[in-house]
């Protein structure tokens, strides 16, 4: 009998830390600040290095030839 008490105690107790390590791994997770992005290709830049390349200019629009070539017929 005393066996099936002490069993059950543990059990009890086993359970209640669970619970409080699973608190306590929820409120250090809410704390925890978010990861850190930088904002821009300069925040991380070290001596020495490159620069990114910029971004290239967007291709011209079009020409309607169609257009004009239907308003000269």
């Amino acid at each position: 009998m005393f066996t099936v008490q002490l069993g059950l105690v543990t059990a009890a107790a086993a359970v209640a830390d669970d619970k409080n390590v699973i608190i306590i791994n929820r409120e250090l997770r809410e704390r925890r600040p978010p990861p850190f992005r930088p904002k821009s290709p300069l925040a991380n830049r070290q001596p020495g290095m490159r620069l990114p390349a910029p971004d290239p200019p967007p291709p011209p629009p079009p020409r309607p030839a169609l257009a004009s070539k239907q308003l000269q017929q």
